[in-house]
């Protein structure tokens, strides 16, 4: 991962680049730092960052995060569930309220109603089970900017004006503004809201099982930005 250059293309002002290797064996080197561990982080292939852990008691939290996926990375990832690759994604520190993870990922569907590759969302509650409420090929958003927008409800608070949804998630292209998806989730399904005070954090870049047959993922991200500021509990 760097800091050094970004994609002509992207429009992201404060850039960083990921850059997963072909080879699941590969050390991993950046622009910045020579190859320090052989083989990756244990199966993983990762190159993010993650916000401060968010403490806030009330209100709603919204955070934003572009990325962009090279037009190079075509035909992947593999088929199955445990081949994705995660772009974006929420991660919430308290294992008894609301849903584990809330994430922007790509993948291969195969033997679904809809078979393909695609963006999609998935919503990982506190048993580990998954769901896809909502997904876009992948193909359409190679080489094009992505802006992602969380809003979070703390505690059940609401993020709409009519107070059903307790989190919100939408993905646009920056370039024209066109609405790619957004996933709700509806109070009555989680009275306590998805996260509460007890802090959950965003994470950004690429993250993935090393696998037989990838290829190379390059993604640039970055400009992240959340309102209001995370608040730091004293230590």
């Amino acid at each position: 991962m760097s800091r050094q250059g970004c994609s002509s293309t992207a429009k992201i002002t404060y850039c960083y680049t990921a850059d997963l290797a072909a080879d699941p064996k590969k050390e991993l080197e950046t622009k910045d730092y020579k190859p320090y561990l052989a083989g990756g982080v244990g199966e993983k292939q990762r190159a993010l960052l993650l916000s401060e852990p968010h403490f806030n008691a009330t209100g709603v939290v919204t955070h934003k995060v572009r990325f962009h996926i090279s037009t190079s990375y075509t035909n992947v990832p593999l088929a199955g569930v445990d081949k994705e690759v995660t772009f974006v994604g929420m991660r919430n520190f308290n294992q008894s309220i609301g849903l584990r993870a809330l994430d922007v990922r790509a993948r291969t569907f195969t033997g679904e109603e809809t078979s393909g590759t695609f963006l999609y969302v998935a919503a990982v509650d506190q048993s580990g089970s998954e769901a896809f409420p909502t997904s876009y090929p992948l193909k359409s958003a190679l080489g094009k900017t992505i802006e992602v927008t969380y809003k979070l409800g703390i505690n059940g608070a609401t993020v709409d004006s009519a107070g059903v949804y307790v989190a919100d998630v939408t993905a646009k292209f920056v370039d024209t503004g066109a609405k790619m998806f957004t996933v709700t989730v509806t109070k009555t399904l989680f009275p306590k809201g998805v996260v509460d005070k007890q802090s959950h954090r965003l994470i950004f870049g690429a993250n993935r099982k090393a696998t037989t047959g990838q290829k190379e993922l390059k993604v640039w991200f970055g400009d992240y930005s959340a309102s209001p500021l995370p608040y730091s509990p004293p230590e």
